[in-house]
């Protein structure tokens, strides 16, 4: 299986077995992409921040993501919020940040840029898409949930999932508004 256009998995792994286009290094994480995946790496004094997708800010629009980005480390190093700092935030992104040791990933508020994650702590990754967990993993699809899944789309046909629940027991998606820490891997 080949990462598509577009597409990431972030991993402690190494030498995964999926094809990809572009690879990258963020602190002790593996950042494997597909083609014409966006990504920016930023720090400041004890801070740092990955970005997967593009970010906008509607108050400095001629601001560019690493712009953008160095303004939250250099605010973030100064007390503030990530999420007062991050709510006004347009655009299609995934942010990784390490504080002092600690990992906070979050999304765009409508989540356009999905995050789907398995693990906890050392085994912990997330992906653009669910399957690409799967198989990096090994996990196979729970017949139940792939059912309530395809039950749900026939009735809707606009089909807009609202649940943290995937075809895999192992692989949640990060809802929209919400925030992960791998050190416990439960969303908040």
């Amino acid at each position: 299986m080949f990462i598509g256009k577009r597409q990431y998995i972030v991993t402690r792994q190494n030498d995964i077995a999926l094809g990809y286009s572009y690879y990258a290094r963020f602190a002790d994480y593996n950042i494997y992409m597909g083609e014409d995946c966006e990504f920016k790496i930023c720090s400041y004094e004890n801070i740092g921040v990955l970005m997967i997708g593009f970010i906008i800010n509607p108050y400095e629009p001629s601001h560019n993501d690493t712009q953008i980005l160095k303004q939250l480390c250099i605010d973030l190093s100064r007390g503030c919020s990530i999420f007062e700092l991050t709510k006004i935030l347009g655009g299609r992104w995934v942010l990784v940040f390490l504080i002092d040791g600690e990992y906070t990933i979050l999304n765009d508020a409508c989540a356009f840029r999905q995050i789907f994650f398995s693990g906890i702590s050392d085994s912990f990754s997330i992906s653009s898409q669910a399957k690409y967990l799967a198989e990096l993993n090994g996990y196979k699809i729970n017949k139940e949930r792939e059912k309530c899944i395809n039950d749900y789309m026939k009735i809707d046909k606009e089909f807009s999932w609202v649940l943290d629940m995937t075809a895999y027991e192992e692989i949640n998606r990060l809802l929209p508004n919400h925030y992960l820490q791998p050190s416990i891997s439960t969303p908040k």
